[in-house]
Order: C-alpha cells, then sequence, then structure tokens
C-alpha cells in the first residue's frame, strides 16, 4: 500500500465502517491502526449516469435507486471487506445479490464534470455500472492550496499566494500582498466565489498587478478539477485558470 492509499483508505474505512454492528470480515494490514469506534456513523451518497442511479449507505441500510428511479431496493448494510484498493460491501435481499466497490480516487462525474473523492462501483445481479461518491467539498477542504500559476502565468519569484476553503462556506488566503476573505459556493455542477475583501496594505507594483488579476480571475471561475497529479485547477469561461498545490 502507498502512502497516498493509506490515508484515503483509513479515512473512508473510519466514515464507512465504523458504525458497523457485525466484526470485520478483514483483518487491517499490521501497519494500519484499527479503526474500530472511530465516531458517529455517517451517510455515504454515490451516484452514476446513463442509466442514472445513486446508493445511500446509512446505519443499517444500503439502498439502490437505479434506472432514472424506475428500480428502488433497499438492503441490510454488512461490514465491508477492505484491501489496499478500497471497500467491498457484499449483501442480499429478496433473491437480490449487491456488491459496491468504494476506491479512494478521484472521480469525475460524466454529466456535470464534479470531481468527487471516490469512485464507486456497483453490481446487481451480476450487471456492474460505475460512478462517483463523497462530497466534492473534502477536496477543497483540509489545508492550504499554494497559488502556481494566475491565468496561466507562473506566480512573481518569492511571492505567494494561497486559497483556504472552510467548511462554512468561507475562503481565506493571500492575495499575494495583502490577505483577502469571501466565501464559496458549491453546486451539482460547479463552483463560484464571492464576496471578496481584502486588507489595504501598500505593495511592490508587480505584486499588486498579481494580485488584481488573482482576485479578478477568482471572482470569474466556475467550475474546479483536481489533477492526476493533485493540483487544484480553477477553471474561468476564458479558459485563464488558476492552479494551486498542497
Amino acid at each position: 500500500m502507498d502512502r497516498q492509499t493509506l490515508p484515503a483508505l483509513l479515512a473512508v474505512f473510519a466514515v464507512l465502517a465504523s458504525g458497523c454492528s457485525s466484526p470485520l470480515r478483514t483483518e487491517p494490514a499490521a501497519n494500519e491502526p484499527s479503526m474500530a469506534g472511530t465516531g458517529p456513523q455517517a451517510s455515504f451518497v454515490a451516484r452514476g449516469q446513463e442509466p442514472g442511479w445513486m446508493i445511500t449507505m446509512d446505519t443499517g441500510t444500503i439502498s439502490l435507486t437505479a434506472d432514472f428511479g424506475a428500480l428502488q431496493l433497499r438492503f441490510p448494510r454488512t461490514a465491508p471487506e477492505v484491501s489496499a484498493d478500497g471497500l467491498r460491501y457484499l449483501t442480499e435481499a429478496d433473491g437480490r445479490r449487491l456488491s459496491v466497490w468504494i476506491r479512494p480516487r478521484v472521480c469525475t462525474d460524466v454529466a456535470t464534470g464534479m470531481p468527487h473523492p471516490y469512485q464507486v462501483r456497483y453490481e446487481l445481479d451480476g450487471k456492474g455500472h460505475p460512478g462517483c461518491g463523497g462530497e466534492p467539498k473534502s477536496l477543497l477542504t483540509g489545508g492550504e492550496w499554494i497559488v502556481e500559476t494566475i491565468g496561466g502565468a507562473p506566480v512573481v519569484d518569492q511571492s505567494k499566494a494561497t486559497i483556504l476553503f472552510m467548511e462554512e462556506g468561507q475562503v481565506a488566503g493571500s492575495a499575494s500582498c495583502n490577505r483577502f476573505v469571501g466565501g464559496y459556493r458549491l453546486t451539482g455542477e460547479g463552483l463560484s466565489f464571492s464576496q471578496m475583501g481584502t486588507t489595504m496594505m501598500a505593495c511592490e507594483e508587480d505584486l499588486s498587478l498579481q494580485e488584481a488579476r488573482f482576485l479578478e480571475l477568482l471572482q470569474a471561475v466556475f467550475r474546479f478539477e483536481i489533477s492526476p497529479e493533485g493540483r487544484l485547477v480553477l477553471h474561468t469561461p476564458d479558459a485563464q485558470n488558476i492552479t494551486a498545490r498542497r
């Protein structure tokens, strides 16, 4: 198990497996801490397209809505099998068999382009469909992003622009010289920023120009993605994007 997979796997295990009433069928690896009893059970939602489907996991139940709502089934929530690749749930009800795989990998919704933290696949009676799961916000929050490019141009040498997404829909950081605060909003299809305010320090000309450009482009952002290398890409309509890393 590599260093990137382990933290993500432990995180999804803590959320999805902590409330299961039955014992785990697979023992954790020797170098993984036990996650039993790590807190309250949280729900988990996954969706897919063509045809549209949704899986909802809550305490004791896995619900499947498929074929654009024409099929609705409920299964008992079993303890997951745990591997280096993720989690697998196996459950049965009324003669039907459901398998759900959850992998800690960034997944982009094919209909909206919205990234999600987990790749999900389900099989009902052997017929499978892929999709995405988890909250997109979790990809943004959890640490400061260091801006690398603004509108395609690298940041000024020795300057630092940053973005910090907070759980309450607030965003803050360094605009290059001054600090900024504002709000952000995630919808089913995109990301936007609003109500930006800054401190009023005097700055060197190159930093002032970069700062103005950065704040201008933030206001134009309409969606985000996480690149294969883990970089945050904030997209604007004219492709004058902002990229950042952790």
